[in-house]
């Protein structure tokens, strides 16, 4: 091999190996009793995702998120079941036994965007309060004539960074 060739191989390595990127989060380590809010995995395709997402960008605003493994033992434990998703009398239980003050359940849907873009995400946040049992805001998000979106991932985390920064902005981030 000549060095011309040894040459464009190594930096071709060095540029692909330096597109990778690394982010982390610090979370609130407060006593788990005083945690503020739960979100359930969101019904739709990109549910699952959604919510990881969703609470990635509350523990980044110092909001204090039940984990998922804490969540899914209650949830098992009560036999949920999906279609009482949207029973606040019900999700206002769940939070109870979880000690929130808050619960967030919703739904994500993707629809196909302009041209040859890829699909936009919707995202509907409803917040429960626990005490009350009553939806205390509802967060939309998502428009699929507003632009191309660049990837369907990107759209989703876009989506979960905007409506939680709407979300902080109404409740703030200790409640």
């Amino acid at each position: 091999m000549n060095t011309f060739t040894l040459t464009i191989i190594t930096l071709i390595t060095v540029s692909l190996s330096s597109c990778s990127s690394t982010s982390s989060t610090m979370v609130s380590s407060g006593d788990t009793s005083t945690r503020s809010v739960a979100v359930l995995p969101l019904d739709g395709e990109f549910g699952e995702q959604a919510s990881d997402l969703i609470v990635e960008q509350l523990g980044s605003q110092g909001v204090s998120v039940v984990d998922r493994s804490s969540l899914d033992a209650v949830l098992r434990e009560q036999d949920f079941r999906r279609d009482s998703r949207f029973d606040q009398s019900s999700l206002a239980q769940y939070g109870k036994l979880l000690g929130v003050k808050k619960i967030m359940a919703g739904t994500t849907t993707a629809a196909s965007g302009p041209l040859y873009s890829y699909r936009h995400v919707n995202i509907t946040l409803k917040v429960i309060d626990v005490s009350t049992g009553r939806v205390t805001w509802i967060g939309r998000y998502g428009n699929s004539l507003w632009s191309s979106a660049i990837s369907t991932q990107g759209d989703l985390q876009r989506g979960a960074k905007h409506i939680v920064k709407e979300f902080t902005r109404i409740h703030g981030t200790d409640f």
